[in-house]
């Protein structure tokens, strides 16, 4: 997706302070069971994908229309991602990140 210009449309991510305790927890455990790297690198997809296309990244679980949010599941092994996208702005809030378990 770009812009009118030819410059790539970015959404905006922002996390909680809760949300990146989680992950920096969820982190360490990957690390301590050796798939640490495994787990950055679903990380930095997750990433990418939420500032390009969040709306097609993920599948649509629930509207919050009094917040103007539409919030998405998406799942990048071993992560799972829940986040809102605001209808009007380039924003995307992430909720909470989940681990599959095996």
């Amino acid at each position: 997706m770009t812009t009118g210009n030819g410059n790539p449309f970015v959404f905006h991510v922002a996390l909680s302070e809760k949300s990146k305790g989680i992950l920096k927890a969820q982190h360490r455990k990957a690390a301590l069971a050796g798939t640490g790297n495994k787990f950055i690198s679903s990380l930095r997809q997750v990433h990418d994908r939420l500032r390009t296309d969040p709306k097609d990244f993920g599948e649509p679980l629930y509207r919050l229309p009094a917040l103007r949010l539409t919030v998405f599941q998406a799942v990048v092994a071993p992560l799972v991602v829940i986040y809102g996208v605001h209808e009007e702005k380039s924003l995307v809030l992430v909720q909470t990140f989940k681990i599959l378990s095996s």
